[in-house]
C-alpha cells in the first residue's frame, strides 16, 4: 500500500511539474521583443534597446540614448518599478505581423504592433 501510495504522489508531483512548465512556457514568441525592451530599459541598454526595435525605426537615426530615457520615465510612471515577470501577452495576427497585447496586474492593457525580420520578432511601434 505504502508504494502504491509512493508511487501515486510521484505521478502528482510529475503532472503538476508538467502542466506548471507548460503554463510558463505560454508566452508567444512575439512578446521577446517586448520583454527585451524592458530589461533593456531596466539595464539602461541603449543599443539593446534600439535592437527591439523594427529596422526602419533601427535605421531612423534616433538619439537611442534620450528615447530609453523617455521610456524609462514612461514606464515608470505607468507601472512603477515593475516586475518583468508579471507582464503577459497575448498575441492576434500574422505570421508575419500582428498585434501584441501586453498586460500588467491592475493596469489597461496595451496593444503594440509587431512584425518579424528573418526569425526575428521587432516592435514596429513604441
Amino acid at each position: 500500500m505504502f508504494q502504491r501510495a509512493t508511487m501515486g504522489a510521484l505521478l502528482a508531483l510529475l503532472c503538476i511539474s508538467v502542466s506548471t512548465r507548460a503554463f510558463a512556457d505560454a508566452t508567444p514568441p512575439q512578446a521577446k521583443p517586448f520583454t527585451d525592451f524592458l530589461q533593456s530599459i531596466k539595464a539602461g541598454d541603449a543599443e539593446q534597446f534600439r535592437d527591439c526595435q523594427s529596422k526602419s525605426t533601427r535605421e531612423s537615426n534616433q538619439p537611442w540614448p534620450e528615447k530609453l530615457k523617455q521610456a524609462k520615465s514612461s514606464l515608470a510612471g505607468r507601472y512603477g518599478d515593475y516586475d518583468i515577470s508579471k507582464f503577459t501577452y497575448t498575441f492576434a495576427g500574422e505570421e508575419s505581423q500582428g498585434d501584441l497585447t501586453v498586460t500588467y496586474p491592475g493596469h489597461d492593457p496595451i496593444k503594440l504592433k509587431v512584425v518579424k525580420e528573418g526569425d526575428n520578432w521587432k516592435l514596429a511601434s513604441h
